[in-house]
């Protein structure tokens, strides 16, 4: 079974779900829509998005103005 990183590079390749910036797959980082914050549960597919390293620190731990971008 991929991981969720993995499913989600198949599904949208490697594209920034905020910016839609093509990114280096190895660079790209998954990213939760709304923060964990310690919380395993949201760890689901459906909370997880790719991100580029600037939107994901941008966005840190607040959530974001934009709905990301599904392909």
């Amino acid at each position: 079974m991929p991981s969720h990183r993995e499913w989600l590079l198949a599904q949208h390749g490697s594209v920034c779900a905020y910016c839609g910036t093509v990114t280096d797959p190895e660079a790209i980082t998954l990213d939760h829509v709304r923060p964990r914050r310690g919380q395993t549960a949201y760890d689901r597919p459906d909370n997880l998005v790719l991100a580029c390293r600037d939107c994901n620190a941008a966005k840190a731990t607040s959530r974001p103005t934009a709905t990301p971008k599904r392909n």
